[in-house]
């Protein structure tokens, strides 16, 4: 029997054409029950016509059993409602950052690994494992598609997430005082740091001019203002100018 007239059963088979399944049955070899259930789960690589066919029956109607099974059903339904639950938290989570920060701000694409949601689910972590699911390709296209228009990266190495502007500032500050001199509590509004894995600048004067704009309109948390003061940033430019003219 040819390789084409046998692939034409198995998908006949597939698809559950009756009028090609009862030309195929002319064509299967009659054995005992004992060798049809001892062929289950085998390849069709290497059997015959006859054996092809009953093979495709039982993996079909294992597979068929399998989805019709409440269990199987279930846990894929709970699997799916999870995984939405989270995309729902990702959602809420880039509004919430748009209401704290000024109007022409963008999400950087990032949620920071630690964060957690107020009834503590680990969106940080939820994150990183579909970043990882994406970099095996085992991410499916349409959670892919969904992640993307939100405007999620797939690598960090790119993103300015607060708590890297921070960090940024505290290499900055560093660098300043390195010598014994005094930092000022400003960045200039120019100055942009470089990403040492990319060639990309991120701009760090501008991000501490954010910080600012958000501050005297009584819209930067309180956490972050504290930690912004516990460095030294001072809240005025003007303030700072008198005392270096004085």
């Amino acid at each position: 029997m040819s390789i084409i007239y046998k692939d034409a059963i198995i998908a006949a088979l597939e698809a559950q054409d009756d009028v090609i399944l009862k030309e195929a049955r002319k064509h299967c070899i009659k054995k005992s029950k004992e060798k049809w259930k001892s062929l289950e789960g085998a390849s069709t690589e290497k059997l015959d016509i006859g054996e092809t066919c009953l093979v495709t029956r039982l993996n079909l109607k294992k597979i068929s059993k399998e989805e019709k099974s409440p269990a199987g059903r279930n846990e894929k339904g709970q699997s799916n409602q999870k995984w939405e639950e989270m995309l729902n938290e990702l959602h809420k989570y880039i509004k919430q950052q748009k209401l704290e920060n000024d109007p022409d701000w963008t999400w950087d694409g990032n949620v920071p690994t630690h964060y957690k949601t107020k009834d503590g689910k680990a969106l940080g972590r939820w994150i990183g494992n579909q970043r990882a699911a994406k970099h095996k390709q085992t991410l499916k296209p349409d959670r892919e598609q969904k992640l993307m228009r939100t405007g999620l990266k797939w690598t960090v190495l790119s993103t300015n997430a607060w708590d890297d502007m921070l960090n940024e500032l505290h290499i900055y500050v560093a660098s300043i005082t390195s010598d014994g001199e005094v930092w000022n509590g400003n960045v200039p509004t120019n100055y942009k740091i470089k990403n040492s894995y990319q060639d990309e600048e991120k701009n760090l004067g501008r991000w501490i001019n954010r910080q600012r704009s958000l501050y005297q309109c009584g819209r930067l948390r309180e956490d972050r203002q504290f930690k912004l003061e516990q460095i030294g940033l001072k809240w005025s430019v003007l303030s700072n100018k008198r005392k270096l003219e004085l």
